[in-house]
């Protein structure tokens, strides 16, 4: 009988356990609902690395640690200006396609850049820290 009660206050107390758990991963999981992935957005990285586009006329800062390509190609007037969309690309992979442009001189320089949904949040201040360090 005795172990019939433990067995029985072992089941309660791991029920209101899991039930105070349960409240506690919805609240978490539910507070930031529908805010979409520009609630995760990173700080910039820092930008320690100089490169110089002879080709284009141009220099600009890099971070060391920045894994994603960037195109920057010598641009029309109706290119500048900042334009964010998305791309779904074969497979069903989402993708943020980012294009900025800018007057530099006598040139309208464009940068290009695509991100993965999941990781623009990770990498867009950094890409427009960037693009802003272009001249």
């Amino acid at each position: 009988m005795l172990i019939w009660g433990v067995l029985v206050l072992v089941i309660f107390v791991g029920l209101v356990v899991t039930v105070i758990d349960y409240r506690e991963w919805r609240r978490l999981e539910t507070q930031n609902f529908g805010q979409g992935w520009k609630d995760l957005k990173l700080d910039a990285q820092i930008l320690d690395k100089d490169i110089v586009d002879n080709q284009l006329g141009i220099r600009y800062k890099v971070s060391s640690k920045l894994n994603v390509e960037l195109k920057i190609r010598e641009g029309i007037e109706t290119e500048i200006g900042e334009k964010i969309s998305q791309v779904e690309k074969p497979g069903g992979r989402g993708f943020v396609k980012y294009q900025a442009g800018k007057e530099i001189g006598e040139k309208i320089v464009v940068l290009e850049t695509e991100v993965g949904e999941e990781d623009w949040g990770k990498w867009e201040n950094t890409i427009k820290a960037i693009f802003e360090s272009i001249e």
